[in-house]
């Protein structure tokens, strides 16, 4: 099972699959034009992804279930994860910075102050903050709704702990 720590949340041992996630209790509402989550990488040999979802969806364990987010991988690469579809933003070291951030309609992707990418994205649907864990741990997220923000581990399927 997931469990939180204050370097993150990390995976308990079991299968390498997306089956660990966590969703934040704070939100982005329907018409705030601004709201962002950010964190660093630490753990560069793990795979997971984080971002933000439209609703509590939370019987999709996979990185599809993030609707604008940053999928780090083991290997080392960096997508942007977007409705139907993922682009490759480019490489991942530790110590990287991430933050996603909604902007009036747009959604900008940052890698250590620097854009990577900005698409449009209507602002008529609530963001929650999202974790997802296929092998490894993922770092802490600091989100702008930071006082209500609150990651709650889940399982889908079945893992050895």
């Amino acid at each position: 099972m997931p469990s939180g720590t204050s370097n993150g949340l990390m995976k308990g041992n079991g299968t390498i699959a997306w089956n660990a996630s966590a969703l934040g209790s704070g939100l982005i509402p329907v018409g705030t034009t601004s709201g962002l989550l950010e964190f660093v990488a630490k753990d560069v040999n793990s795979t997971y992804a984080v971002g933000f979802s439209y609703q509590d969806n939370t019987q999709d364990p996979t990185a599809l279930a993030i609707y604008f987010g940053l999928l780090v991988n083991v290997n080392g690469s960096l997508v942007a994860t977007e409705p139907n579809t993922t682009t490759a933003v480019g490489p991942v070291a530790a110590g990287d910075v991430f933050r996603i951030e909604r902007s009036n309609n747009s959604i900008i992707y940052y890698r250590n102050g620097v854009g990577l990418r900005t698409i449009t994205a209507a602002n008529t649907v609530e963001l929650k903050p999202r974790v997802l864990i296929y092998q490894g741990s993922a770092p802490p997220v600091i989100s702008s709704d930071a006082p209500k923000i609150a990651l709650l581990g889940t399982v889908t399927g079945t893992e050895k702990t």
